[in-house]
């Protein structure tokens, strides 16, 4: 890779069961992305200093959606049942396809950061080749944006789920 024979590496996955349960967390611990699912490939080319930084996230469309419906399709309208999984530490099979209904997908980037000043340059995989990209924001902006854009529902969404999780 890049003519650099000694080179180190490391990635970092957060991929929660559910892409609801995952918003659920993500809005009861504000302030924080922990539960925003992501992964990150590090690659540092020691002797050219060269690194290389591959990032997945999840990318909304941008169109609005009807939540209830989805909770409809997937849980009979019944949110008890998704909170279920969250008590037993189960998942759907159905999690990529509640995604797709919700507009939601995952997005990699390239961060490329060439010595000696570290400049860098972004690149988004499309059409299976990482073309050069200056439209990006931060990591989670897409993501924050869908929840922001359905953030009545989420309001009752978070009281529901949590009178599920009260004993």
């Amino acid at each position: 890779m890049d003519g650099s024979k000694n080179f180190s590496a490391d990635i970092d996955i957060c991929l929660p069961r559910s892409i609801l349960l995952s918003i659920y967390r993500q809005l009861k611990e504000e302030g924080t992305t922990t539960w925003v699912p992501t992964y990150r490939l590090h690659f540092d080319f020691g002797d050219t200093g060269i690194k290389k930084i591959y990032v997945g996230v999840i990318e909304w469309n941008g169109m609005k959606v009807d939540m209830s419906k989805v909770i409809d399709k997937y849980y009979s309208g019944d949110i008890s049942k998704l909170a279920l999984t969250a008590i037993w530490n189960g998942s759907g099979d159905d999690d990529l396809e509640i995604m797709r209904d919700l507009g939601l997908k995952f997005r990699t980037l390239l961060y490329e950061l060439h010595p000696p000043e570290n400049e860098m340059a972004v690149f988004k995989f499309e059409d299976f080749e990482f073309v050069p990209t200056e439209d990006f924001d931060s990591l989670y902006s897409s993501f924050m944006l869908f929840i922001e854009e359905h953030i009545e529902f989420f309001r009752a969404f978070v009281r529901d789920m949590d009178s599920c999780f009260v004993t």
